[in-house]
């Protein structure tokens, strides 16, 4: 059921890992003095998100709330 439009997303997005790899991560823009390149920006991101989840679970942890069984129920598949 998925796989027609994810084989039309790789068609449609496949170039794009091919330029860079053959161009190299200056398309992110890193040597711009004044940004700090995509990349970067990017992984700061998900480790903000990472670290705001784990200080919510620690706070619900730490006050004993029931809410947090409730959000791992949510959590689980």
């Amino acid at each position: 059921m998925a796989f027609i439009p994810s084989v039309i997303m790789m068609t449609l997005f496949s170039p794009d890992p091919v330029y860079l790899v053959s161009v190299g991560v200056g398309v992110w823009g890193p040597g711009h003095p004044v940004m700090w390149g995509w990349a970067i920006v990017k992984f700061r991101v998900v480790i903000g998100i990472g670290h705001a989840g784990t200080l919510i679970s620690a706070i619900l942890f730490l006050l004993r709330q029931k809410m947090a069984h409730l959000l791992n129920r949510a959590a689980k598949p």
